[in-house]
């Protein structure tokens, strides 16, 4: 399964969390792609371990899910992105 991850901030407080999501997605053999946005950022955190992924950099991408990591701004985003 081929999972898109899309979010438009990163807070460090909420490594856990994201942490956990990645390795969650990795153990059950998912394909993860990052908005390339929200992967540079991710990536400047150095104590988070991220997967090898594909950054997502336009809204040409086929996968078989996308999350919305945030708050409303980031769900119409990333409905954007997907809906074509």
């Amino acid at each position: 399964m081929k999972i898109a991850i899309f979010g438009k901030q990163y807070d460090s407080n909420y490594r856990t969390i994201v942490q956990q999501l990645f390795d969650t997605l990795c153990n059950r053999g998912c394909e993860v792609c990052v908005d390339a946005l929200f992967l540079d950022m991710l990536s400047k955190d150095s104590c988070l371990q991220l997967p090898p992924s594909t950054p997502i950099c336009d809204n040409n991408f086929v996968a078989d899910m996308a999350l919305s990591i945030g708050g409303d701004g980031t769900f119409l985003y990333t409905a954007a992105c997907v809906g074509n």
